[in-house]
């Protein structure tokens, strides 16, 4: 059974909460992440994208298996100052998180949700698109090169260790795509 991409809404993300949370946390704290996290700050930090932003849902059946949320890149906290000088802010969207099922990974999902956002950008307010991810991730970073993503900055986060015994740095590595009028008609 093939994903249907829908576009989130206040409804859904009711829904799909639950499951929602699962694959955030699952992804967020396991592999190559292994990271501490709060979840009810981090349900509070979801609700507020949320409400806030953009998003598509990756369902099968009556099962989330995948997500995306966006928003102007001008709320992303952890942006480089000099990011922020080099591109118009206003003209700059990005992805703030992307999150797929475990058992769902390379299925084309995470692909098709970034498709879908590329389409449905508002190519005459945003002229750049930009995403994050550990450096580590490789399969990610590979994914996002392959959609025309181009690395950019880097960044170091202090995490603290999933067993609570210690922090540790984690680099993450933002990709931005200049964005094409054209292409949301592909």
């Amino acid at each position: 059974m093939e994903a249907d991409i829908i576009k989130a809404d206040n409804y859904l993300f009711k829904e799909y909460w639950n499951q929602l949370l699962e694959i955030y946390e699952e992804a967020a704290t396991n592999g190559i992440l292994e990271q501490y996290l709060d979840m009810e700050k981090e349900a509070k930090y979801l609700k507020e994208v949320f409400n806030s932003w953009e998003g598509f849902f990756a369902v099968e059946g009556e099962n989330l298996i995948g997500f995306i949320l966006s928003m102007p890149l001008s709320y992303d906290k952890l942006l480089p100052e000099s990011l922020r000088k080099r591109y118009p802010l206003k003209r700059c969207f990005y992805i703030e998180e992307l999150h797929i099922n475990k058992n769902h990974r390379r299925k084309g999902i995470g692909s098709n949700l970034i498709k879908i956002t590329l389409k449905n950008i508002d190519r005459k307010r945003y002229d750049y698109l930009f995403i994050r991810a550990a450096i580590k991730n490789i399969p990610a970073i590979n994914l996002y090169k392959k959609l025309g993503f181009i690395p950019d900055e880097k960044i170091k986060q202090k995490k603290i260790k999933k067993d609570r015994s210690g922090t540790f740095m984690l680099t993450k590595q933002y990709l931005v795509q200049r964005l094409n009028y054209f292409q949301q008609f592909l």
